[in-house]
């Protein structure tokens, strides 16, 4: 019986992990493209705002009530774990004309894991954005800006990353985040 059983574990492993390389495959096909991007059209005078590691019931709260008062438009690449808790939030943003994209279910660096975790990850945080939203991402942002082939094919989103580095995980001292902004942003940039 023992024997029939690890058969069958491992029979229905093999069968995972090629149902698994073949969506990888297929997404890597349809992204064969995508490439990560890191700034907005360089031809206008504008800039890209994006938000990362959200919602939280507070910052979150600061920067939409900000882009309001300023008649300005963002991108919040949220953890699927943080919508989950904080479905609301992810409402009102998408609510007040603002882009969800995915930062992935954990914050975790998604290059050092296995396929099958990458896209656990990925699934998991659309799916919490979806369920929140009404509406599925159409981007993704790594957390770190950490990706790879696997990662992307695993994923089967376009990758958002950045031009400017605010340094704010370095510094909450918001005239050194204000000075690193300007000293860095051009037409193009996303932050």
């Amino acid at each position: 019986m023992n024997g029939r059983k690890n058969w069958l574990k491992k029979v229905l492993g093999l069968r995972k992990r090629i149902s698994l390389r073949k969506t990888m495959i297929q997404k890597k096909i349809k992204n064969e493209e995508n490439k990560p991007e890191n700034s907005a059209a360089h031809n206008k005078k504008q800039v890209a705002l994006t938000f990362d590691d959200g919602p939280h019931p507070h910052y979150t709260q600061q920067i939409l009530e900000t882009l309001k008062k300023h008649h300005a438009k963002a991108t919040f690449y949220v953890l699927g774990s943080r919508v989950d808790f904080y479905p609301n939030l992810a409402k009102q943003i998408v609510r007040e004309g603002h882009e969800i994209g995915n930062h992935s279910w954990s914050h975790k660096d998604l290059t050092t894991l296995p396929p099958e975790m990458i896209q656990e990850e990925g699934d998991q945080s659309n799916e919490a954005i979806e369920k929140a939203t009404g509406s599925a991402p159409k981007t993704v942002r790594p957390p770190f800006g950490a990706s790879n082939e696997e990662v992307m094919a695993a994923i089967g989103l376009p990758s958002i990353l950045w031009t400017v580095d605010t340094m704010d995980w370095k510094t909450k001292n918001a005239d050194d985040i204000l000075k690193q902004v300007k000293e860095n942003t051009r037409d193009g940039s996303s932050s």
